[in-house]
């Protein structure tokens, strides 16, 4: 046995004989995630702390502040997509689910299918259905009273909205069936939980900014902000205006223990702690049979090229895929969003079907249209202000911008060039396609006929990459920000 596992024992025999002797006061744990991603590998380690926890401690919750789907093929490309991850959150035993906006990705009927199949319920107290019979499967809290034991803790879930689109970040046809409503008027409508429940805690997909934001504005609402959305792994025991405020990451990296003391059923004392879950040494039977059931899946093993050198940046992903839409296209300009690119990186050897799937979840469907030069700039400005990840990629092109260093969305200063180096002429028209949801999303102030071309962005990447032996975008690069 080597030194990593005596360790980890060590630190698990440590953690129960502290956690049995903590569990004989009147406490509650809640063990929290958020932005699992359909990472479903990790359920293993994640049921084996969760069922820890619930041997230990009678009063135990586990929960998740949502984007729970989307990431992972094997999910996402199901024959009922998303229901492995829905599967396996059932066996890992969760009693409650924040909506998180990739909830939506096959729309929102689907989610109400995943919803049904859920031994749980989600919650998002600012959206609703224009279908109001299928408001049952998003309530806006849940209550937990321990069969009448107590506490009561109260969950209020909230969902962020784009500032730009007004609703949550997705694509705008997957939320054509939703109403959505402002975070902060929302939360307001629901202050008289702090006078019916003995502990509030919030479950927000709003990202880590927004959570601490909220807790200066409700001071003394909250007792536990339990967020997602931004991806923050928030250090253990974070107060802000008196509320703690947790966050684990993304994918099952970690998960947080939120230990509250209690008092005659009111909080003495909260803290939490973060959790690796990523070599955790205690593995789950059960969850090894879903997830061998679920990974049996040929098609996704397949082929597609060689990868001759790391791919190390996203950027260099993104002019790939970029370089698909064009040429699968017969396009000169083709534009990927920053935020449609998936992956990190990717090393060399063969690029399979798996990897494009995890690349791009989304499988847009590709457009087609005619700009002019300004309005082709117009348009790349219009996608780096509206996408958190950072500026577009692009096939055909490259650009220049100089920006505010006190506010990313100011750009001061854009040149658009050919890859050769010389410019763009702002009266010369050029074909572009991109992805539909730039199509809705980024199109603002630009006249002009967009065209379905019946092609997806997933089409366009696998017959480009199919068409080649082997690929390498080692040190691409096409665009440059500068601040000043």
């Amino acid at each position: 046995m080597n030194l990593k596992n005596i360790t980890y024992i060590w630190i698990a025999l440590c953690l129960t004989t502290t956690l049995t002797v903590q569990a004989q006061k009147d406490e509650v744990v809640i063990l929290s995630v958020n932005d699992i991603h359909a990472t479903i590998d990790q359920f293993q380690s994640l049921k084996a702390v969760a069922d820890s926890l619930r041997n230990i401690y009678p009063k135990f919750l586990l929960v998740s502040a949502g984007d729970n789907r989307t990431g992972n093929p094997v999910s996402d490309r199901y024959s009922e997509p998303s229901y492995p991850t829905t599967a396996l959150m059932n066996a890992a035993g969760f009693h409650l689910s924040c909506v998180g906006n990739h909830e939506f990705d096959s729309g929102m009927d689907q989610f109400c299918l995943q919803a049904e199949h859920s031994n749980f319920p989600y919650i998002g107290a600012n959206v609703s259905f224009k279908d109001t019979t299928k408001n049952k499967w998003i309530k806006p809290y849940v209550i937990f009273d321990f069969e009448g034991k107590g506490p009561k803790i109260g969950f209020l879930g909230v969902l962020e909205l784009n500032a730009n689109t007004h609703i949550p970040d997705m694509h705008p046809d997957n939320a054509k069936d939703g109403q959505f409503a402002d975070v902060i008027s929302t939360i307001q409508q629901y202050l008289w939980l702090k006078d019916s429940c003995d502990i509030v805690v919030l479950l927000s997909h709003n990202g880590y900014p927004t959570d601490t934001l909220l807790t200066s504005l409700f001071p003394g609402f909250a007792d536990i902000v339990i967020g997602g959305h931004s991806h923050t792994l928030v250090p253990d025991n974070d107060f802000h205006h008196g509320t703690l405020v947790t966050q684990a990451s993304s994918h099952l990296k970690y998960a947080t223990v939120i230990d509250i003391k209690l008092k005659n059923k009111h909080i003495s004392k909260v803290s939490s702690k973060n959790l690796t879950l990523k070599n955790y040494p205690r593995k789950d039977d059960l969850t090894a049979f879903l997830l061998n059931r679920f990974n049996n899946n040929e098609h996704l093993q397949k082929v597609l090229t060689m990868v001759e050198h790391d791919f190390e940046e996203r950027e260099e992903l993104g002019i790939m895929m970029a370089d698909a839409l064009a040429k699968e296209c017969q396009a000169d300009i083709a534009i990927v969003n920053s935020g449609s690119v998936r992956l990190q990186a990717l090393p060399k050897g063969p690029m399979k079907m798996k990897d494009v799937y995890m690349l791009d979840p989304f499988d847009n469907q590709v457009v087609k249209f005619t700009l002019n030069g300004s309005q082709l700039k117009q348009l790349l400005i219009n996608c780096h202000n509206a996408d958190s990840y950072g500026a577009a990629y692009v096939s055909g092109c490259a650009y220049f911008c100089l920006i505010n260093p006190h506010k990313y969305t100011d750009i001061l200063e854009m040149t658009v060039s050919y890859s050769d180096g010389s410019s763009l002429e702002a009266q010369k028209t050029y074909t572009v396609v991109t992805s539909s949801y730039v199509a809705s999303t980024c199109m603002k102030g630009i006249d002009t006929c967009i065209e379905p071309t019946g092609m997806t962005t997933t089409d366009c990447i696998i017959n480009y990459l199919s068409k080649h032996k082997s690929i390498n975008y080692h040190g691409r690069k096409c665009v440059v920000e500068i601040a000043q």
